[in-house]
């Protein structure tokens, strides 16, 4: 007996019946199919923003934290009137931003980042000091040092050069990380 003959002994009902069976199962394992790849493409947006996003958005907070610092050193010594009042905004962005950095330490880093990140965080230390520095120099009449401090070759400007260049550095470095995953997303399509 063969499979047509088979098939001829079984009436129409039962026919439809188990193709429309196959059909189920078939619908069945497309939707497990899509399903996993839905998954997978989950994890991996989540996993995209995790360790490109978030880094990226901590570093462009911490960025304009060192921005305000920088303005209101400054500003200090060109509006000496509002000095105290600076003085505590200069506070309220360290700590502002420090929250921000240690934050960062729970970011994942491959070799070269964590060795800027660790050269940032020591010269982050530097620069608060030699920004609250500045400040007391001020407070306690010497307007003259605090200028020179702020002046290339200062102690300020050295603290902040080496700062905003090594944090620069590193936001590079996450940059060229996001840039390299958009890259290999788009050839993978």
């Amino acid at each position: 007996m063969g499979i047509n003959a088979i098939l001829d002994n079984i009436n129409i009902g039962k026919k439809l019946f188990v193709g429309f069976i196959i059909v189920i199962m078939l619908m069945s394992l497309i939707i497990v199919a899509c399903l996993i790849s839905v998954d997978r493409l989950t994890s991996e947006v989540d996993q995209l923003y995790s360790e490109q996003t978030i880094p990226l958005m901590k570093i462009g907070e911490i960025e304009v934290g060192l921005h305000s610092i920088r303005a209101l050193v400054f500003r200090s010594i060109a509006i000496p009137e509002e000095r105290d009042q600076d003085y505590q905004r200069l506070i309220l962005e360290i700590n502002k931003t420090e929250p921000l950095i240690e934050e960062m330490k729970a970011i994942p880093m491959y070799g070269e980042q964590q060795d800027l990140f660790k050269t940032f965080l020591n010269q982050w230390v530097r620069y608060k000091m030699a920004a609250t520095g500045v400040f007391d120099l001020e407070k306690s009449g010497k307007e003259r040092e605090a200028k020179i401090s702020i002046m290339n070759g200062g102690e300020h400007a050295e603290a902040r050069r080496a700062t905003e260049s090594t944090f620069q550095s590193l936001k590079e470095s996450f940059l060229k990380d996001a840039q390299r995953t958009i890259e290999k997303a788009e050839s993978e399509k």
